[in-house]
């Protein structure tokens, strides 16, 4: 389908039938895109029909302008869409190409190159806020925000991508009635779904969650950008079938409750074990120009990761994270970080950037599936 050069691939997706491949494109505005390609004859991608065409439907709702000018430069923390296609063997997901790399990748380095210092780590966290309100503005919700979904743009801004997870809870430009109804009346959807070891308690019971599921995951994400270890380890290789089998268990029943914690082993309280301290007291926990306190760190990933989903800092109660002391003591500039003008969160990061080291340019090899989709493997795919 593309007369355009396929320069390498970037991943397989979680789900075999998938992978995302980076194109050097024959456009004049455009010069370099990520493709993510389905193939419609695998079982799994056909299976997850439903999910595709959501995480559609999410990118295309995310890339639309708001009514508001002014938050529309909140998208520039949002991986965009930029075209959606399909041929007889393949669907096309034709969108922005970070070309910083997944942050996961970039904490795997952060040994040899220091570009997890605490000015960093928060001011990334800035600019994830800034994704997620606008997430909540187009309502959206993520529900698997996690550090290989987090990118980096060729200045080392984030942007956050990965929507397969993802799904519209409410129209596009009604947050503010949302928001005046407040978070326990809010919107909600009801699949177990994301990555255990990043998911907010809610998101385990069949209670459903709303937009709070993601800041706590902001939480979690925090955690492990200070000490490269996740908040829960015991979910780390829980995966998301397991966490689906477990909360098929009958809540209602104490024997039972007590059965999924044991399994679990945790009561999503947060520790802030050894590797937490040992990076707090490390001379890279001064910043450049100040030093910020432990408890005020602490303090906000407690904030995010309040167990109680209406209780943890929320789109509802975002001025008030704003303002947290750990965003004051390094002078945040939200208005700037807003209005797309701040700078990167790391000045030089252009001149280092390696973010395509790990692949190798080359031409795509013709690997598809020749054989012809059915008519019902046609028609299932009919209105993407």
């Amino acid at each position: 389908m593309f007369n355009d050069k396929i320069i390498c691939t970037l991943g397989s997706g979680a789900f075999a039938g998938t992978k995302v491949v980076l194109v050097e494109l024959k456009n004049e505005e455009i010069n370099v895109a990520a493709i993510k390609m389905f193939d419609r004859q695998s079982d799994l991608v056909r299976s997850r029909s439903k999910a595709i065409f959501q995480e559609k439907l999410v990118m295309e709702r995310l890339s639309e302008n708001y009514d508001d000018k002014n938050i529309n430069s909140f998208s520039k923390y949002i991986i965009k869409l930029y075209n959606k296609l399909k041929d007889d063997t393949m669907l096309y997901l034709i969108m922005e190409a970070a070309l910083g790399g997944p942050l996961h990748k970039h904490l795997q380095q952060a040994s040899t190159i220091d570009i997890f210092d605490v000015d960093t780590i928060i001011k990334y966290s800035a600019e994830i806020i800034t994704g997620l309100n606008y997430l909540a503005l187009k309502g959206c919700i993520h529900r698997d925000l996690k550090l290989s979904n987090c990118f980096l743009d060729r200045y080392g801004h984030i942007q956050i991508g990965d929507f397969g997870c993802s799904r519209i809870l409410y129209d596009s430009g009604a947050w503010i009635s949302v928001k005046a109804g407040g978070s326990e009346r809010a919107p909600r959807g009801y699949t177990i779904i994301g990555t255990p070891h990043m998911m907010a308690p809610e998101c385990f019971t069949k209670n459903g969650h709303s937009l709070g599921c993601d800041w706590w995951s902001l939480g979690a994400l925090i955690y492990e950008m200070l000490t490269k270890k996740p908040a829960f380890s015991n979910l780390y290789n829980v995966s998301i079938n397991d966490a689906i089998n477990l909360t098929n268990i009958e809540e209602e029943k104490e024997e039972d409750k007590e059965e999924l914690n044991k399994i679990f082993e945790l009561n999503f309280d947060v520790s802030f074990n050894n590797a937490f301290d040992n990076k707090l007291n490390q001379s890279g926990y001064s910043t450049k120009t100040t030093l910020i306190p432990k408890v005020d760190m602490q303090n906000l990933i407690e904030g995010l990761m309040n167990k109680c989903e209406t209780s943890r800092y929320n789109p509802w109660n975002l001025d008030k994270l704003k303002s947290h002391n750990v965003f004051k003591i390094l002078n945040i500039n939200w208005e700037a970080i807003e209005n797309g003008t701040a700078l990167s969160p790391r000045n030089d990061f252009d001149k280092r950037l390696g973010a395509l080291e790990i692949v190798e340019e080359r031409e795509m090899k013709n690997d598809q599936n020749e054989e012809k989709l059915t008519d019902e493997q046609q028609a299932l795919f009919q209105s993407f």
